[in-house]
């Protein structure tokens, strides 16, 4: 592999440990992001991007499945799978991307996230109110989370947290039922 062709700098995380959770930093590398091609794209019902990203980089033991890369520009990828090589190995990685909201919660400062409105007034809940689900990303939120009575501003919305979606939790980003105030 020419080193020429390695562009990004980017950060290896770990996945989730510990109690507050944690992503530790492994690393600093270099990689060649190969984006999907936008003919036949499916449509993002997540917060997961529906194509895969080829992630190209020099091999490394701590590779694994489940674990991030953080761009400098910020953007997240979650690895899914690794194909090894003798001078590189070839990633599929899937893009972490919602859209801008903010994270309010009930004691602290607001801060901006990435949000997912993954489900709108499909629930409802006591005396008929309608309940929204949104998916965030949990190394973009700042412990404790997600406590009931915390807020997301997403799409215009104000949504009150009152409950994770059991099941939800895979370590990289969350789902939460949220009503209207």
């Amino acid at each position: 592999m020419r080193a020429g062709q390695l562009r990004h700098r980017v950060t290896l995380l770990g996945s989730r440990t510990g109690h507050p959770p944690s992503w530790p930093t492994l690393r600093e590398v270099w990689a060649e992001f190969v984006e999907p091609k936008s003919a036949g794209r499916e449509e993002q019902s997540g917060i997961r991007a529906p194509s895969s990203t080829l992630v190209r980089m020099r091999p490394r033991d701590e590779l694994a499945a489940g674990q991030i890369i953080r761009r400098r520009d910020g953007v997240l990828f979650i690895i899914e799978s690794l194909d090894p090589a003798r001078s590189m190995v070839e990633i599929a990685a899937r893009r972490l991307q919602g859209v801008v909201a903010e994270y309010e919660p009930m004691s602290g400062e607001a801060y901006p996230i990435q949000a997912w409105l993954h489900r709108q007034n499909v629930f409802i809940g006591q005396a008929n109110e309608a309940r929204n689900v949104v998916e965030v990303l949990q190394p973009e939120l700042r412990w404790p989370w997600p406590e009931p009575g915390d807020r997301i501003h997403i799409a215009g919305l104000a949504l009150e947290i009152e409950g994770i979606v059991e099941g939800s939790d895979d370590g990289i980003s969350v789902q939460l039922f949220t009503i209207p105030r």
